[in-house]
């Protein structure tokens, strides 16, 4: 079995690209925003605690 010497070469990390980190960026911080806004509601407004749940506090 021949191995070729292309295959011994080391590995060359990579930069993520600007688009890719603003864009992990954003996802990150639109999720812990939307998680925050659910659970402001859910323990502060009866009617969606009720609406999530199907019965008051």
């Amino acid at each position: 079995m021949k191995i070729d010497s292309d295959s011994n070469l080391p590995i060359k990390p990579t930069e993520a690209s600007a688009l890719a980190k603003v864009v992990m960026f954003g996802s990150i911080i639109s999720l812990n925003i939307s998680l925050m806004v659910f659970v402001s509601f859910y323990w502060i407004d009866p009617s969606f605690h009720k609406f999530i749940t199907g019965r008051p506090f």
